[in-house]
């Protein structure tokens, strides 16, 4: 299989739609509210397309084209994101969603991890606050006719109104809450992630992934009914004490009296120049992975020899 990486001028596209500012230095000169057209909010910037290679189980993945972490999707060697962390989805993603499970994606950014559990037999849940990552999320949905919901929220512990920065080059997922007012800053709004899940009905979640640059603890703490409950299989999040290190101590210490197991994934690890089908689950949770998570002396361990940020997967025992 060919892989597949056009650049598609938006401008184009979007003809019709009404005139948009051309500085792409700040995200704010994009639509906020709501569009008639998924068309309406993409960057005009151009997106790049990519087959990802997920097995049997493959998908088209959309992009904005100057994003410099989707350097690996762009890799005909490679067709995947994050293939170390890829290849636990199909091992220990894959099974449930076979069953009719749900993929909660917060921090969706380009829908990436929605897209390949949708393509494993999940359907989603991706929440996705900036504008024009969501609409690349939901141009996405739309290629690959995929099932689930966007919210257009940030997730954490109070119903409020945020300010997040997102930078218009580099790796554009470092989009971030800020505590500051700060110039162009996207406001958006902020909601509990209990509050859009009941307990009775969510048995069958396979996996939580959180990736919102060091507020992972504040999201997981926003979910304690769900996790509590075990309803969640399977968790994804980035680790991050470079960025934040309030909360960390208490999200790990809900997992552990919640039942699960912690494995840390390097950065190496996680963006192995492999393709998916190619790595072992063993090659990525391996035993000197594990993390022990079981009192605050080990936890704080933990936290002070992470370097800036790292993944944690984590599973029911």
């Amino acid at each position: 299989m060919l892989t597949i990486f056009v650049f598609i001028n938006l401008a184009i596209l979007v003809k019709g739609h009404g005139a948009r500012s051309r500085n792409h230095a700040a995200w704010q000169h994009l639509n906020v509210g709501h569009s008639q057209s998924i068309l309406e909010q993409l960057p005009s910037t151009g997106l790049g397309m990519s087959r990802i290679d997920a097995g049997n189980h493959s998908f088209t993945y959309a992009f904005i084209a100057h994003d410099e972490d989707s350097f690996q999707v762009k890799d005909p060697m490679v067709r995947a994101l994050e293939p170390g962390l890829s290849a636990l989805w199909l091992a220990k993603v894959k099974p449930c969603c076979e069953r009719g499970g749900v993929v909660i994606d917060v921090g969706s950014h380009f829908g990436y991890y929605s897209l390949l559990g949708n393509a494993l037999g999940c359907s989603f849940e991706a929440f996705e606050p900036v504008p024009a990552f969501r609409s690349v999320l939901e141009f996405n949905i739309m290629i690959n006719r995929a099932r689930g919901i966007v919210h257009p929220y940030a997730v954490g512990l109070m119903r409020e109104t945020v300010h997040m920065i997102v930078p218009a080059t580099g790796i554009l997922g470092t989009a971030r809450i800020t505590d500051g007012d700060e110039d162009n800053a996207l406001s958006v709004e902020k909601h509990r992630l209990d509050n859009f899940f009941q307990v009775d009905h969510s048995e069958n979640i396979c996996i939580l992934k959180v990736d919102v640059e060091g507020y992972e603890p504040e999201v997981l703490l926003s979910a304690k009914e769900l996790v509590r409950s075990r309803a969640i299989r399977n968790v994804m999040l980035e680790f991050s004490p470079g960025y934040n290190k309030a909360g960390l101590l208490d999200m790990l210490q809900l997992l552990y009296d919640s039942g699960y197991e912690a494995f840390n994934v390097p950065w190496d690890t996680a963006k192995v120049a492999k393709r998916i089908g190619n790595i072992e689950a063993s090659e990525v949770l391996c035993s000197t992975c594990r993390v022990d998570i079981s009192n605050n002396d080990t936890r704080q361990h933990f936290i002070d020899h992470v370097n800036f940020n790292t993944n944690l997967w984590l599973q029911l025992e």
